[in-house]
C-alpha cells in the first residue's frame, strides 16, 4: 500500500484548491466576457421572424 505523507497530503489539497480556483477564473471569464460578446452578433428580430 502506498503511505500518504503529510507533505504529501498538503501538497494534494494546494493542488485540488488551484484546481477548482483555475476551474472557477475559466467560468467567470466565459460568463461575464466571451458569452455577452457574442450575444449581440446577431439581432434578436432576426431570430424572432424565423418562427
Amino acid at each position: 500500500m502506498v503511505e500518504l505523507t503529510i507533505s504529501q497530503t498538503i501538497k494534494i489539497i494546494i493542488a485540488v484548491f488551484v484546481l477548482i480556483v483555475v476551474v472557477f477564473g475559466i467560468y467567470m471569464v466565459f460568463k461575464y466576457y466571451i458569452i455577452p460578446y457574442f450575444e449581440n452578433i446577431f439581432p434578436t428580430k432576426l431570430f424572432l421572424s424565423l418562427r
